[in-house]
């Protein structure tokens, strides 16, 4: 394996939704807020939260953490947060921009660029500095057994689920945020929300595969009550690009410009 190949499949992982080749575990948390560093932060709202997969590794002056925090009800998931950073300051400056640009612009299964699946996409890019919003809904049966990247692997989050006897909905509304400059220390930062539609108080879902989905955008038109929902999230999901980028303390010229969403 080249060191350009080695490299990038050791930054994909911090990409990927459903983390792999973690350690599971079933550790109640008992906080507001969930902080990794000073730079990568988010609030938790009021619930039963548990930290179900985590990641800490080292290599060749590349290191990670990657955490997995789900919330649950009774039987069901109600929220997930993906969170992690990677640190990459001043170590193959030229591998890991390569790299970068491979995992953001030119994965064929994931990215920062437009595909059918993603509802929303905002972007500031320039060089190899990377300000990233998007928002889709998630057909989870597909997203855990079915993914479109056939390495990605979600047997640890499979079994967490399993092991705690709980469900994830069939639809859920799901949103992205990175920022990665090497003007800003270098580190690549990823905060990922995923919640149950009915905390939005959704109207019933009757369509749970990814293309049949009510909240697709090529389908929301003919279903306005959904539609109004899905605007509520992307607001929501605004307002924590907002909150994340301020945390991350990006250069101002780097910021999206996010305003027509807030409510």
């Amino acid at each position: 394996m080249t060191k350009l190949k080695f490299i990038l499949n050791i930054i994909k992982i911090i990409f990927i939704f459903f983390i792999f080749n973690t350690q599971s575990i079933a550790q109640k948390i008992n906080l507001d807020e969930f902080k990794v560093n000073k730079y990568l932060k988010t609030k938790l709202s009021p619930g039963d939260w548990y930290l179900a997969t985590k990641e800490r590794d080292f290599y060749y002056g590349l290191w990670f953490d990657d955490y997995t925090l789900v919330k649950i009800e009774g039987e069901s998931v109600t929220e997930i947060i993906s969170i992690g950073l990677a640190d990459v300051a001043g170590v193959y400056e030229s591998i890991v921009n390569t790299a970068v640009q491979e995992i953001m612009y030119k994965n064929k299964h994931d990215g920062c660029y437009e595909r059918p699946e993603y509802y929303l996409l905002e972007l500031y890019k320039r060089g190899n500095t990377v300000n990233c919003m998007r928002v889709r809904h998630l057909d989870t049966n597909k997203e855990l057994n079915f993914p479109d990247d056939p390495e990605v692997s979600n047997a640890q989050l499979k079994k967490w689920l399993k092991d705690n006897k709980v469900k994830l909905p069939k639809i859920m509304l799901w949103s992205s945020h990175i920022y990665f400059s090497r003007l800003a220390r270098g580190q690549m930062l990823e905060l990922v929300h995923i919640i149950d539609p009915k905390l939005l108080n959704s109207p019933i879902i009757n369509k749970f595969t990814e293309e049949s989905s009510e909240f697709h955008k090529n389908n929301i038109d003919n279903f306005p009550d959904h539609k109004k929902i899905m605007e509520k999230w992307i607001s929501i999901a605004a307002k924590r690009h907002r909150e994340f980028e301020k945390n991350a303390k990006i250069r101002k010229h780097h910021a999206l410009d996010l305003n027509k969403y807030l409510n």
